[in-house]
């Protein structure tokens, strides 16, 4: 994809925790003139302000799938940061492609960057282990051997399916639990959120008291918003200068930088909000 031209990039999610941190960093990049940037927004005002930063903002419902596929087909990149199990959502981007790809007189695949998530890999410690088990994104056969009964895996294996019909490359971009709080241009225009509510620390903070399953001994992997925001970049440079990325099922991209156990989260949880008197400890 190595080119002196523009790149369509259509980035769904564009105002989200993850896909504000990667616009930014795409409106920061040193070749960010070669991204002409399209996103869909459910509101006007988003919308006028995005315009103002030269992003293509469509007011629409990011989850409209009809919407999605005329873009995607328009797209030369296409990368999703939410939704990870919304299958119709990414079967339409796919469509969209694969219309892009049938009308080119020369056949070049388009790109598509799915954000799943670690979750495709729990198990059901609920708790009560840790497990042995550590998962390698350059092990492929173990990655295939995962049942499509995990969460999120019936999206990835439609996103797989799509890189063997060979119309689109696929990269499944796989983040561990995302932290930090964004500080970008995004957010100082309140574009977007800076930060991710996670299920568990939003029941803690409800019921005043941190929690967790069983004795918490189960462990789970961190990464901060940037380092993943950071990823999505490295990927997309990496295939414009057409240095063949793995794609397809060699193309998973696992991000993490540290773990925890899930005691240890819920110790932390108790301390913050009992810290400003939320709570009364765990």
């Amino acid at each position: 994809m190595s080119s002196p031209f523009q790149v369509n990039l259509l980035l769904t999610d564009a105002t989200g925790y993850i896909g504000g941190e990667v616009l930014s960093k795409l409106l920061d990049h040193p070749k960010s003139w070669v991204f002409r940037i399209t996103t869909i927004v459910e509101s006007e005002a988003k919308a006028e302000m995005l315009r103002a930063l030269d992003v293509n903002a469509v007011v629409g419902s990011p989850s409209d799938e009809s919407v999605l596929e005329k873009i995607a087909a328009e797209s030369d990149i296409v990368i999703s940061t939410a939704g990870a199990d919304n299958l119709g959502a990414a079967s339409a981007i796919l469509r969209g492609l694969k219309k892009r790809y049938e009308g080119l007189e020369q056949k070049v695949p388009g790109v598509f960057i799915h954000t799943s998530s670690t979750g495709v890999l729990t198990d059901d410690a609920r708790g009560l282990f840790a497990s042995e088990v550590v998962y390698d994104d350059l092990d492929v056969d173990q990655i295939a051997s995962l049942p499509a009964t995990q969460p999120h895996r019936k999206v990835d294996l439609e996103v797989l399916r799509a890189d063997a019909e060979g119309f689109v490359f696929t990269y499944i971009v796989v983040p561990s639990t995302v932290y930090g709080v964004a500080s970008n241009k995004l957010v100082d225009l309140g574009i977007q959120s800076p930060v991710q509510a996670r299920l568990l620390l939003r029941a803690s903070i409800e019921r005043g008291q941190g929690g967790m399953i069983g004795p918490g001994k189960n462990i789970w992997g961190h990464v901060h918003t940037e380092d993943l925001a950071d990823l999505y970049i490295k990927l997309i440079e990496t295939i414009m200068r057409e240095a063949n990325p793995g794609h397809g099922k060699d193309g998973f991209y696992f991000a993490e930088n540290g773990e925890y156990s899930f005691y240890q989260f819920g110790t932390r949880v108790s301390e913050g909000p009992c810290g400003v008197g939320e709570g009364d400890g765990a």
